[in-house]
């Protein structure tokens, strides 16, 4: 194709393409440079030869934030007829380059008699994280979004003192999280020096695996050998070991392949 033969820019079609485009990065969280990979651009032509899209910069400047402002457009109007009253949940959380962000979460039963939910946002929390800045910070990004404390049946939060503390300052209800409980109580749990010791053995033992594709070979062959189902290990660093669903998996997966391993080890 010539430059004549090309989706004109701006035109009708040109700006669905695009929208679909934008809507695939922000739904699936792709990286907003996923629009300059060849495979992505080699899809594009097949599906439509004629369409080039635009540059990362263009997306994430100017296609991300009109996307968001329609999105936003769409929630407010829907809790503006369907919302009574409404529960919220939030947590805080730090990036892999160590940026911190509070996320909100509106739950509500609409005028249908349907449960619907919206993540509202997941804002940059650069203050100290203390009882009465998370109070404040709270009672802003919910007056961004015309909700009253009034109208709050309840908050679902972890344990953590700062927000409870939070949450008694704007005197809310609070719930804590069942998750996050239970993961204190398997905290607990795995400081028994009983535990502690049999999970550091269990851990040793399917390090040796991991670091050894000769023993990994020789597992698979007995595996076999007893018809059993072949799989490996399932290896755990020390933080996920402190996650219930991690130290679960890593136990159940170890005690399954007891059999294999007694013969082996």
């Amino acid at each position: 194709f010539n430059e004549y033969d090309l989706i004109q820019k701006n035109s009708p079609r040109w700006k669905a393409l695009t929208e679909s485009v934008t809507y695939c990065i922000a739904k699936d969280s792709l990286p907003f440079d996923t629009v300059n990979s060849p495979g992505f651009r080699f899809m594009l032509h097949a599906f439509e030869p004629r369409y080039v899209p635009p540059d990362r910069s263009t997306i994430s400047r100017h296609y991300i934030p009109q996307l968001y402002e329609r999105e936003k457009e769409k929630v407010m109007a829907a809790m503006a007829t369907g919302l009574k009253s409404y529960a919220i949940t939030t947590d805080g959380w730090t990036s892999r380059v160590n940026h911190s962000y509070i996320s909100l979460t509106v739950h509500y039963i609409n005028n249908e008699w349907d449960l619907s939910c919206h993540l509202m946002e997941t804002a940059p929390c650069s203050i100290d994280h203390t009882g009465a800045n998370l109070a404040a910070s709270m009672k802003e990004a919910l007056s961004r979004y015309q909700l009253s404390l009034r109208n709050m049946s309840a908050a679902t939060t972890d344990n953590a003192r700062n927000v409870v503390s939070a949450f008694e300052i704007l005197d809310c209800k609070r719930l804590g999280c069942f998750a996050h409980t239970l993961q204190l109580g398997v905290h607990k749990a795995l400081e028994v020096p009983a535990m502690a010791k049999a999970l550091g053995r269990a851990r040793r033992l399917v390090s040796h695996f991991h670091h050894s594709t000769k023993s990994v070979r020789v597992l698979y062959q007995k595996q076999r050998d007893l018809r059993h189902d072949v799989q490996g290990l399932v290896q755990v660093c020390s933080s996920k070991l402190l996650s219930f669903k991690f130290c679960y998996y890593f136990v159940c997966r170890t005690l399954q392949r007891d059999g294999t391993l007694h013969f082996i080890c």
